[in-house]
């Protein structure tokens, strides 16, 4: 009789077999990490563009590149000429240019000490300007204070004491007509030396 043989083969078991507690921790770890250095990556540029915000001088507001607290005396007659009058003034000294509008020169105040220009008081008389100084005014945000002109009946002042900036504007044209430039200060030390030129409430109102 043939003898049938007969080959046992091992059993293939294609379940497979789950992962050990410590290989799960081992990836969650892993990952972590690669998440938080995506994090920093993404964070980065964000972080040195504001160490470099805090670093950098504060930018000056300035009329045709006089800036206070940088510009000299000498430096704006050079630019501007020999000014129509010089003479002191509760706030400082000050020398007077044409405007267009005889009535309202450009000021340039400067300190005798130093002999740097403190501030300019610029009258606005094209009307171009005045309305592109309007939409320039309003893209700083909101004022930090908003007054009543004491000399122009339907102007307000807007006061930005921080970034150097004050206008004299109409709502109801959407016209600036004189800006002062000054060195950023605070509120408060603004109003102490130029308060006395504005009003809380309408001078003109009935």
């Amino acid at each position: 009789m043939d003898t049938n043989t007969f080959t046992s083969q091992p059993a293939t078991n294609n379940i497979s077999q789950p992962s050990s507690p410590v290989n799960q921790v081992s990836r969650a770890t892993f990952w972590l990490k690669i998440q938080a250095l995506i994090g920093v990556l993404l964070g980065l540029p964000v972080l040195i563009w504001f160490i470099l915000r805090l670093n950098s001088p504060t930018k000056i507001s300035s009329w045709n590149d006089i800036i206070p607290g940088q510009t000299t005396k000498i430096e704006v007659i050079n630019k501007l000429g020999n000014p129509l009058e010089e003479k002191a003034e509760s706030f400082g000294q000050i020398m007077t240019y044409d405007s267009g509008i005889k009535a309202l020169p450009n000021t340039i105040i400067y300190d005798t000490t130093t002999g740097k220009v403190s501030g300019t008081l610029i009258t606005v008389s094209d009307k171009a300007q005045a309305e592109n100084f309007y939409q320039e005014m309003l893209k700083l945000g909101k004022p930090e204070k908003i007054m009543y002109s004491k000399y122009l009946q339907f102007s307000k002042i807007y006061i930005f004491a921080q970034k150097g900036i004050s206008y004299s504007a109409n709502e109801t044209t959407k016209t600036v007509d004189a800006i002062h430039y000054f060195q950023p200060t605070t509120l408060d030390k603004y109003l102490s030396q130029f308060g006395g030129f504005f009003s809380e409430d309408n001078p003109y109102s009935l």
